[in-house]
């Protein structure tokens, strides 16, 4: 069975983010983040970390609810 972990970024830089949260992105095998406009995500970006966003879904709906269901069955 494959697990899924939901992890926030934080609302500030990458100097603010959790040490463990850190360890938990770079172990992970595959990354989705809600939308690349994040600051933190340039400099894991930077360190060779690769994800996926779903700004795309954003961006094609006009409401959030279809924008949730969409990420959740693509996830």
């Amino acid at each position: 069975m494959n697990t899924l972990t939901v992890i926030g970024l934080g609302a500030g830089d990458f100097n603010q983010l959790q040490m463990g949260v850190y360890k938990k992105l770079k172990a992970a095998r595959k990354l989705y983040v809600r939308t690349v406009d994040h600051p933190v995500l340039e400099e894991l970006s930077a360190e060779g970390l690769q994800f996926e966003s779903f700004d795309a879904v954003y961006e094609k709906h006009n409401s959030f609810q279809p924008v949730y269901e969409e990420i959740a069955e693509k996830l």
